[in-house]
């Protein structure tokens, strides 16, 4: 779930709230700057996310159900 913060989602939180009867999914909501994309997959006791937020925007990522996970970020700071 995308949260704005700011108007126009200048700054959002990115809340990851998985169903425990979906393995994987994604989401993708408009905004001003761009589009802010989430996806995810769940498997065998692992789970990938993958986000994509606009140039210029800020957002915080809620992790606060992942407390007592490993968490390895692989790439940070992309643009495409």
């Amino acid at each position: 779930k995308v949260i704005y913060e700011a108007q126009g989602f200048k700054k959002f939180t990115i809340d990851i709230q998985p169903p425990s009867n979906l393995s994987s999914t994604s989401i993708t909501t408009p905004t001003p700057y761009g589009e802010v994309s989430t996806s995810w997959e769940s498997n065998e006791g692992s789970f990938e996310l993958e986000i994509s937020v606009p140039f210029n925007t800020q957002a915080q990522l809620n992790l606060d159900r992942f407390k007592d996970w490993y968490i390895r970020i692989n790439k940070i700071g992309e643009t495409k």
